[in-house]
């Protein structure tokens, strides 16, 4: 299936890059899929700033998006922590940067017990 992907695109002038191309599988490969050299398989990948995986685990892409959170604060730090800036501002800055970066995408996890503990 592959291979007749790679011929159609290459009949309107395209082609699959095999060095970057990856697969993700529910179920284990018994043949790997290969065009001009073996396509790697994973078990996660980011996709729109988004850790996906096989398994409905969400443990780790909360940990990615609090320490995004993070870096975001570390970049506004001196304003944040300052005393001579007035609090609404500062609140303004960390509702629309720091929170939407956290909670980008939230809406759609669906949180276990043990991923709702590591958010707090």
């Amino acid at each position: 299936m592959a291979s007749e992907l790679n011929d159609e695109t290459s009949q309107v002038g395209s082609k699959i890059n095999s060095s970057r191309a990856k697969t993700m599988s529910t179920t284990p490969l018994l043949n790997p899929i290969q065009l001009d050299s073996k396509i790697e398989a994973i078990d996660n990948f980011i996709y729109l700033s988004q850790l996906i995986t096989i398994v409905r685990e969400h443990t780790r892409e909360i940990r990615r998006q609090k320490q995004a959170g993070w870096a975001v604060f570390q970049q506004y730090r001196n304003l944040l922590t300052s005393c001579t800036v007035n609090m609404k501002y500062k609140q303004r800055l960390f509702n629309q940067c720091i929170i939407r970066e956290m909670m980008h995408s939230f809406e759609c996890w669906a949180l276990m017990k043990k991923g709702r503990d590591i958010w707090r």
